[in-house]
């Protein structure tokens, strides 16, 4: 397969011509100005480092498409594994608290997971 390298040269014109189309896609996938603007930013920064890997099988808008999907879908799962590896610890609170409420007998607070269940299964 032979390689279609871009010219550093040519890479401003390149950022001149998708930048918006690029911030757009970002902004519908992360749903946040300031990581859409930071991951535009790394689009190009990560084409530009792989500007000699370019293949010319496809358009470079939609190289650099694709290359934005993939840091929104990573933004994405980093964002939620955050989000729940930090909800962790509030989790395992809440359930030793309705632990506690059914062992000493207080009506309605039953639970049907154990905790060490519960992190068992979502590691």
């Amino acid at each position: 397969m032979e390689m279609c390298p871009i010219e550093q040269d040519d890479f401003d014109g390149i950022v001149f011509q998708n930048q918006k189309r690029i911030y757009r896609t970002l902004l519908l996938l992360v749903r946040d100005a300031d990581a859409a603007e930071n991951l535009t930013q790394e689009c190009f920064l990560h084409a530009f480092r792989m500007r000699n890997g370019f293949r010319g099988e496809s358009g470079v808008a939609t190289w650099l498409v694709r290359i934005a999907i993939n840091l929104a879908h990573d933004h994405n799962r980093n964002r939620r594994w955050a989000f729940w590896s930090s909800k962790n610890n509030h989790l395992l609170s809440v359930l030793q608290i309705l632990m506690a409420f059914q062992a000493i007998g207080i009506p309605g607070y039953t639970t049907t997971v154990h905790p060490a269940n519960y992190f068992a299964s979502s590691v």
